[in-house]
C-alpha cells in the first residue's frame, strides 16, 4: 500500500511538472509546502493519493507525504530532521 502511494505520488508530481513547467525541488521549503497543499487540495478534485493530513500553522500537513517526498532525495524520514 505504501509503495503504491509512493508510485502514485511520483506520477502525480511528474504530471504537474509537465503541465505547469515548474520543477519541484524538495530541498526548498517553498516547494515542500506547495506539494503539501497541492496534494491536499487534489483530494477535493477526486485525486486522493492516500495521505492523512492535519492542520498546521502553514496549512495542511502530512508527515506521511513528507516521508515520501524525502525518499525522492534518498533521505527517508531523516531528511525531515536535517539529517
Amino acid at each position: 500500500m505504501k509503495d503504491d502511494r509512493f508510485i502514485k505520488l511520483i506520477a502525480f508530481l511528474k504530471a504537474l511538472e509537465r503541465k505547469t513547467g515548474h520543477k519541484f525541488n524538495i530541498e526548498k521549503l517553498e516547494d515542500r509546502l506547495l506539494i503539501q497543499k497541492i496534494v491536499y487540495i487534489a483530494r477535493f478534485f477526486g485525486i486522493d493519493l492516500g495521505y492523512h493530513f492535519d492542520c498546521y500553522i502553514r496549512g495542511p500537513y502530512s508527515s506521511e507525504l513528507a516521508n515520501d517526498y524525502y525518499k525522492l532525495l534518498g533521505k527517508g524520514e531523516r531528511g525531515r530532521h536535517g539529517n
